[in-house]
């Protein structure tokens, strides 16, 4: 039961950062972390690696967590559908996992520039998993 409370702050947590970051770059404000960072955050977001069909992956990766998020609370709620809903969480996990592990790997060795939040977020989702994973071998 506690790694189900962590997993669910750290969901929460995330969604509400994607969605701060997605509303302050919507607003045309920096979405780093720090002065020093801005550079290589706009490096990152900004190259053809920073969108998918044409939709920048901050506003993907804010959706994808938020809906996550929506799918781990009916999940672990008490309906007749919670399995059907985790089974659809923990895909959403290795999905999530694989996409980050891509992106952390675009930054550190094709364009060899980090953005913090970017870090923050796939790290987040990274340790998500492997608590969800965790958690899915406890039931």
């Amino acid at each position: 039961m506690k790694i189900k409370k962590i997993i669910f702050f750290l969901l929460l947590f995330l969604s509400i950062f994607t969605i701060y970051l997605t509303i302050s770059e919507y607003l045309g404000e920096s979405v780093c972390l720090t002065n020093q960072d801005s550079a290589n955050c706009s490096t990152v977001q900004n190259t053809s690696y920073g969108k998918i069909l044409g939709i920048k992956v901050l506003y993907l990766g804010a959706i994808a967590i938020t809906l996550l998020f929506l799918i781990f609370i009916i999940a672990n709620s008490k309906n007749k559908y919670r399995e059907n809903f985790y089974e659809i969480y923990i895909l959403g996990t290795i999905i999530g996992t694989i996409g980050a592990i891509y992106f952390i790997s675009i930054q550190f060795f094709i364009l060899k520039a980090i953005c913090s939040p970017c870090l923050i977020i796939d790290f987040g989702i990274i340790l998500i998993s492997i608590l969800s994973w965790v958690d899915y071998k406890n039931r």
